[in-house]
């Protein structure tokens, strides 16, 4: 009699683990799905900056090789191209003396 009840008592104990281990996979199934979506969505977002940051270089380039193209004059007679620049303007700013305090 000692022995049948030990059984079922090993028997009992044995179904609470296959129970506890099948709602542990399951637990584990859910969060490896959440995983996978998560990582599908930063795939995804991925993609999409790529291709941002491709038509962005495109943009660059092509406004980049638009601005060579302007400051490149004709080729003179020594067969060099000549490189116009933008004049530019310096402001010079000298101190003003009115005789007053010489040492400022």
């Amino acid at each position: 009699m000692v022995d049948n009840t030990r059984i079922k008592d090993l028997q009992s104990k044995m179904e609470t683990l296959f129970r506890m281990v099948d709602q542990n996979q399951k637990h584990s199934q859910e969060q490896i799905q959440g995983i996978e979506q998560t990582l599908a969505g930063v795939v995804n977002s991925v993609a999409n900056l790529s291709r941002l940051v491709e038509s962005q270089v495109k943009v660059a380039s092509a406004s980049s090789t638009d601005q060579f193209q302007q400051l490149t004059l004709p080729v003179g007679p020594d067969l060099n191209p000549i490189i116009a620049l933008p004049p530019r303007s310096v402001r010079l700013d000298f101190p003003h003396f009115d005789r007053k305090d010489v040492l400022q």
